[in-house]
């Protein structure tokens, strides 16, 4: 079921209120929100009516240690999803959707047991301040929603096959191949991600890896 809020402070903030009597697969949608958020609690903007704003909920007995990479399956079914509608989706994880090289949208996800809540921001629209990055002109907030939910329900299985979801994260990551500067202010190569969700990169000459939570790079 969808629940179509005019306002709300965050989508997935009323989903996490309201997780009990939320069902399997019902969606929290909002034309505008008033406190978006995103990772590290950095603030999610967007203006009224001009992006998708979304939060999906998933209850099903899906274990901590596989919930952990539901980020990375949302992120290849919005690129799924995107590309049925003809636009070309790049994943800058762990969870940045990218197009035209630049960001068009995030996912936000946050777990309480074994139920979930999947936040999805699109950009659907042009506008100088909230995004003067990327956008996805001409796309509906119903047809991008409905193409979503159906990518997540058929390719949720991919969780009990990791290597299987991150071959396919890989052929759409918009990271691998380049040097990026860390907060650290290290200078890496982004190489790939395996199938336990470890980026794998050269520093130096030196092949390391880290988990995709600990990964965080310079933006300047």
């Amino acid at each position: 079921m969808i629940y179509h809020f005019k306002t709300l402070p965050s989508t997935n903030t009323y989903a996490m209120l309201n997780l009990e009597t939320l069902k399997d697969f019902d969606v929290i949608l909002a034309d505008y929100q008033s406190a978006g958020r995103g990772r590290f609690n950095h603030q999610f903007e967007a203006e009224n009516k001009k992006a998708l704003l979304m939060s999906l909920v998933i209850k099903r007995n899906i274990p901590l240690e596989k919930m952990l990479h539901l980020s990375s399956l949302t992120g290849l079914c919005v690129v799924l999803a995107l590309k049925k509608l003809n636009y070309n989706i790049q994943l800058k994880y762990p969870n940045d959707l990218i197009y035209h090289e630049k960001k068009c949208g995030g996912i936000l996800v946050e777990t309480k047991g074994n139920s979930a809540v999947i936040g999805i921001g699109i950009n659907l629209h042009s506008h100088p301040k909230y995004y003067p990055s990327s956008h996805l002109e001409g796309l509906d907030v119903t047809v991008v929603l409905n193409q979503i939910v159906k990518m997540v329900e058929k390719k949720l299985s991919l969780l009990d096959d990791l290597d299987t979801l991150y071959k396919q994260i890989n052929l759409y990551s918009f990271l691998n191949g380049k040097k990026i500067k860390l907060n650290q202010g290290k200078i890496i190569q982004i190489l790939h991600v395996d199938g336990k969700g470890k980026i794998h990169y050269k520093e130096d000459t030196f092949h390391k890896e880290m988990y995709m939570h600990e990964f965080s790079m310079h933006e300047g």
